[in-house]
């Protein structure tokens, strides 16, 4: 069996609020997956499209704030994942890798 990687990248208002707080109990529970290895990563630690083409899937997450995600979770959208932008050869080959989201928030709305 060989060993899958899975990225977890999550944007939050620190690094023990509820976003960074699911995204290392999501870790947890991918750990216990035989054969299964985790890292976890905020996306504005993200430089470049090495880290996302390395891996076999991706978690995204992020706060929820009046019906948006964090700004620096957009800004990871835009400048790493280059969303919109098909034609660019800089683009992470994502397309045919599993994925899931994740989202915090207070509001009663979400």
């Amino acid at each position: 069996m060989s060993t899958k990687n899975i990225l977890i990248i999550y944007s939050g208002y620190d690094e023990n609020g509820s976003t960074a707080t699911l995204a290392k109990y999501i870790s947890d529970g991918v750990k216990s997956t035989l054969g299964t290895t985790v890292k976890v990563v905020r996306a504005r630690d993200i430089k470049d499209v090495s880290d996302i083409n390395a891996v076999d899937g991706y978690l995204l997450g992020s706060g929820y704030y009046n019906g948006n995600p964090e700004p620096e979770f957009f800004d990871f959208v835009d400048t790493i994942l280059l969303a919109g932008k098909s034609d660019d050869p800089n683009k992470p080959q994502i397309a045919n890798k599993p994925f899931g989201v994740f989202c915090t928030s207070a509001g009663y709305a979400t």
